[in-house]
């Protein structure tokens, strides 16, 4: 992704308008991760939840942290200011 950002934004502007599409999409993602962790969280108190509904929350919630975790290490740690 660091190398998308250089390539497709070589001058200012388009640096700018694609870091503003990745963090658009961390805020998303992040958002989508605090709902699973709520609903993981609800499934957790409530013994009548099967360990499979279990499971695939936190399995969603993981996928969700990876992603973010990639975004973040392939925009290189970038940030409007």
């Amino acid at each position: 992704m660091y190398n998308l950002l250089f390539k497709l934004g070589s001058d200012i502007n388009g640096r700018r308008r694609l870091l503003m599409a990745v963090q658009a999409r961390l805020v998303e993602l992040e958002r989508k991760h605090r709902v699973l962790e709520g609903e993981l969280h609800e499934a957790l108190k409530n013994l009548s939840t099967d360990d499979v509904r279990i499971a695939e929350l936190k399995r969603r919630k993981l996928l969700l942290k990876d992603e973010i975790e990639r975004l973040r290490a392939s925009s290189g740690g970038q940030t409007l200011h």
